[in-house]
Order: C-alpha cells, then sequence, then structure tokens
C-alpha cells in the first residue's frame, strides 16, 4: 500500500480504518508534520513502514507499540528534533530503523528499551 508524493499533512487517528492486512506501507515524500497516537491503530502485521522524506517533528509515545511483527521502520529525512522514551516499545521484531538526516538533539532515557 503506496500514497507516496502526495501533499498529506496530518495522519489522524481515523485515516486508516479501512486499511488491514497489509505489510507493507510507503507515505513517503509528502509534508507530514503531525501523526496522531492512534493512526496506525489498525496495522498489527504490517512488517515495513516508510515515512522517508517529510516533515515529522514528533513521535509520541506508544506511536507503534501495537505493531507486533514491525521489522522494518523507515524515519530519515524528516525534522525529527526529540526521541522519547516508549517511542519504540514492543517492536521486538524491529530489526531495522533509520532515522538519518533529523534534527535529533536529545534521546530521553529508555528510548530503546
Amino acid at each position: 500500500f503506496a500514497i507516496s508524493s502526495n501533499k498529506i499533512e496530518i495522519l489522524d487517528e481515523n485515516i486508516f480504518n479501512f486499511v488491514n492486512n497489509i505489510n507493507r506501507f510507503s507515505i513517503q515524500k509528502n509534508i507530514i508534520k503531525k501523526i496522531e497516537k492512534k493512526a496506525f491503530s489498525n496495522f498489527q502485521l504490517i512488517r515495513v513502514i516508510n515515512l522517508l522524506e517529510n516533515n515529522i517533528e514528533d513521535l509520541e509515545p506508544g506511536l507503534f507499540s501495537n505493531m507486533i511483527s514491525l521489522s522494518n521502520l523507515e524515519l530519515g529525512y524528516n525534522e525529527i528534533r526529540v526521541l522519547r522514551k516508549n517511542t519504540f516499545m514492543n517492536l521486538t521484531k524491529l530489526s531495522y530503523l533509520s532515522l538519518e538526516y533529523n534534527k535529533i538533539y536529545f534521546i530521553e532515557p529508555g528510548t530503546f528499551d
């Protein structure tokens, strides 16, 4: 499933209610600044999420917590400044995390626990 190269600004909590049983999701090259905490609530079986090249500034703790199968999370080329504790909680299958080319200046203790 891909909706890349558009002008999407916000991912609200109901935006993907119609989506389930997908294993790859790409929404790169948009202008996303905000992702609400429950935007990905239907993505329990997702394995790959590509959020490269947006304007994401903040990742709420627990945003990805229901994604028990997630192995690849691409967050590079955004505007992320702080990584907070529990942002990546419950991601036991995560084997690749891309955070390059952001503006990270602070990583809270416990972010990667």
